[in-house]
């Protein structure tokens, strides 16, 4: 039984499902401002390093900047609308829901990047510096959120032809995203087939997707490779407890620790432990719960970094939402949820971009990075503090 605290959520996860549907699907991402002002001076000396020196003024941007923007489907939000409606459906018995996803499936078939044997989806904009990526190229982590939303998807449904394309996507992962053989025992996987980034974030999720596939249809290739990038990953752990965000291979090692992407660690880890038989998870995984909850946090709001707490960014909060429910951490889950509501929302179904210090948000709603993170999210809480898992 839903306490009467949490029933509001509920309501909540229905307007931002009609929110999406009213959208057709699609939205603006904050990514887009990266192709429209960066795409012709990416390749001038020097902008590289004054593009981390302007990321911290990122959330600065006006809003009517980016309202101006075309709206576009979003892959990753695509996966996590399914999440969400998978969980939701367990509330409400709603077939409207798994219908929902069969359409957001189409979508998905529609907009796959083209020129790759596997399903495999990107962003549809050129972003970032050395290297630039190119629109529509793939990502791993794109492929690991929409695979692992479709496995909680499949589960209730059933469904032949969703399980074809979860196998597909673990047949990407193994033949044509990219990794480097370390040893006979450790594999760095990489962010995407454009460059040789080996992210540690990343190698959780994809790792967690194959172990969740072997379960639905038994595959000891999948368990090798993705036992062997946990043993990667795990060496990778910092003495106290952290991981940075990707390993040095190759030419290329980015040493920041941030909220979202530790979180994505940690939610993994978590999950892994019921399905590897490596002795180390859990070790590991608790030594990097008590860093995360000590670090990561300030006074129960999720923090940008170790070392920095503003601005609060919506999909740090959605996804400490999603870890702290995950790790059974419900009353954590429960503050940070409370604080998007009093500061991120309008009220009824639009989650704001940042918020700051001095109480100032910037009140740009976008559909992968707000809305969809915290559909997810709050199914998610709902779904882990009062149904039986059956991951």
């Amino acid at each position: 039984m839903i306490d009467s605290g949490d029933k509001k959520f509920l309501q909540l996860s229905q307007n931002l499902n009609k929110w999406f549907i009213s959208h057709n699907y699609k939205g603006i991402d904050p990514y887009q401002i990266d192709e429209k002002y960066f795409k012709k001076i990416h390749i001038i000396p020097g902008i590289k390093i004054f593009r981390k020196i302007l990321k911290p003024f990122h959330s600065l941007i006006p809003q009517k900047l980016f309202t101006n923007m075309e709206q576009i489907y979003l892959p990753k939000a695509l996966g996590l609308i399914i999440g969400g409606n998978s969980s939701l459906y367990q509330f409400t018995n709603d077939t409207k829901l798994l219908n929902q996803n069969y359409d957001i499936i189409k979508i998905l078939k529609n907009i796959r990047c083209n020129g790759y044997n596997e399903f495999a989806w990107g962003l549809p904009f050129e972003w970032g510096v050395a290297p630039r990526y190119s629109a529509n190229s793939p990502f791993a982590i794109i492929q690991a959120i929409i695979a692992n939303n479709l496995i909680d998807f499949y589960k209730i449904v059933k469904n032949a032809e969703v399980l074809i394309i979860i196998k597909s996507i673990m047949e990407y992962f193994l033949n044509e995203n990219g990794y480097k053989i370390l040893n006979d025992n450790n594999i760095a996987f990489y962010y995407s087939p454009q460059d040789n980034l080996a992210v540690n974030n990343i190698m959780a999720v994809v790792a967690l997707a194959l172990f969740r596939y072997n379960e639905l249809d038994e595959n000891e290739e999948y368990i090798i490779f993705a036992d062997k990038m946990l043993n990667c990953l795990l060496q990778g752990q910092k003495d106290d407890g952290s991981w940075e965000y990707a390993l040095k291979i190759g030419d290329r090692k980015v040493k920041t620790i941030d909220n979202r992407h530790s979180g994505f660690i940690i939610e993994s880890l978590c999950q892994l432990s019921k399905y590897s038989d490596n002795q180390e998870i859990k070790p590991a995984y608790n030594k990097f719960k008590e860093y995360y909850l000590n670090n990561l946090f300030s006074e129960g709001l999720p923090k940008w970094s170790p070392t920095q707490i503003y601005p609060i960014d919506i999909h740090d909060v959605a996804q400490a939402i999603i870890t702290l429910s995950e790790i059974g951490e419900f009353e954590k889950a429960r503050q940070v949820i409370d604080f998007s509501f009093e500061k991120m929302f309008n009220g009824t179904d639009e989650f704001y971009f940042k918020y700051f210090e001095d109480g100032k948000v910037n009140k740009t709603v976008f559909f992968r990075w707000a809305q969809a993170w915290m559909y997810k999210a709050i199914n998610h809480y709902l779904f882990k503090k009062y149904k039986f898992d059956p991951r």
